[in-house]
């Protein structure tokens, strides 16, 4: 639903014009919040969650620390004025925790829908990490389905998240909740697979917020880091390898006969997607390189192989190549990567990732003297 009809949603469901004013102001003035309650299953939620609360989200990340806890205190009640009775007898606390869980799980798997048999599959392993007893799905999937609706049923065997966000959220949550050096592991191992960093992207957000100082000491500093290839004495050294990461694997460049560079073509990254100035200054500093020697790209392309050259030909004559092919082939790794380090190295990013750290050992240093343990 766009915001307008989601305005025209709420103004339909409460009888009173200040009420559905109010929560329209909310959905007006917060985009996040309008761009995930598209649907009306998570806008009704999002209003019972209003009504029971009576606040303003300043993120989503408040806004869903809220909707599990009302579901199970609201939601039947607001329908016919009685609390249904769980099935699986579990408290509030364990609901909770179960169904971070449960998101961590499913989420690990890329499942935001699944059958009743995959549900149950995760709910038995989401009760071990809980401790909590055997023999729960079935009661488990009529709790979360019934009285929270944040996972419903989706067609004849399957249930799917109301919106993939709260899973992010929740899963969150998960690792918020383990021990510091799993977090740690977590954190590494995002930053080393870039299909785990595309998995778990949104929950980092989530992270940066609710996990902040383990996000900023265990991703984002190392991160950082990593990227510029600082070493122990706070230089950057960027080799080759880190260069394409900032700047695209399978990025290529298109250029005419004589080497002049007419458009890039930049691949994806972690960097370009995470950090988009890094990878925006890198690429800047590569596209003035190439253009400084057009001569050796011009003749690097005359004296390749004819089967190069044509593969490497566009239809109205100009060429497309790979950069990290172009670089190679003029025998530039060495001058490019100390061209980008140079260039790092007086820039502010250096100086950032130093301060923060700066400021992070700092901050624990007063926590160690103000504990009293």
């Amino acid at each position: 639903m766009s915001l307008s009809v989601q305005n025209e949603f709420i103004e339909h469901i409460y009888r009173s014009k200040a009420q559905s004013d109010s929560v329209n102001s909310i959905l007006n003035d917060s985009p996040f919040l309008s761009d995930v309650t598209t649907s009306p299953l998570l806008l009704t939620l999002f209003s019972i969650t209003y009504n029971a609360r009576q606040f303003k989200p300043d993120s989503l990340s408040e806004f869903y620390s809220l909707i599990f806890p009302t579901m199970l205190y609201r939601h039947d009640r607001m329908k016919i004025g009685f609390e249904r009775q769980r099935k699986s007898g579990l408290t509030d606390y364990q609901m909770q925790r179960l169904f971070d869980s449960l998101s961590f799980l499913s989420l690990n798997d890329n499942h935001t829908r699944f059958t009743s048999y995959k549900f149950r599959r995760y709910l038995e392993d989401a009760s071990k990490l809980e401790r909590l007893g055997d023999n729960l799905e079935d009661a488990l999937i009529d709790d979360i389905s019934s009285i929270t609706a944040l996972i419903v049923r989706d067609g004849f065997d399957d249930y799917s998240y109301t919106h993939k966000s709260i899973q992010e959220y929740f899963s969150a949550v998960f690792i918020h909740r383990l021990s510091e050096s799993q977090k740690k592991k977590f954190y590494q191992m995002v930053i080393d697979n870039f299909d785990e960093f595309r998995k778990w992207q949104n929950v980092l957000s989530f992270l940066d917020t609710i996990d902040a100082r383990n996000y900023t000491k265990y991703f984002l500093i190392p991160y950082k880091k990593t990227v510029l290839c600082l070493d122990s004495n706070g230089k950057v050294s960027i080799n080759y390898s880190s260069l394409l990461n900032l700047i695209g694997r399978d990025s290529k460049v298109r250029v005419d006969e004589d080497g002049n560079v007419e458009e890039f073509y930049w691949g994806d990254t972690l960097s370009s997607v995470l950090y988009v100035e890094y990878s925006t200054y890198a690429k800047h500093v590569i596209s003035d390189y190439l253009g400084l020697i057009s001569r050796d790209i011009a003749e690097s392309i005359s004296y390749c192989e004819q089967e190069d050259y044509e593969s490497f030909q566009t239809l109205n004559g100009s060429f497309v190549l790979s950069i990290d092919y172009l670089i190679k082939s003029l025998a530039q790794q060495r001058k490019v990567c100390r061209k980008l380090s140079t260039s790092f190295d007086k820039s502010k990013f250096k100086n950032e990732v130093l301060s923060l750290e700066k400021e992070l050992y700092a901050a624990d240093v007063m926590t160690d003297k103000i504990l009293p343990f």
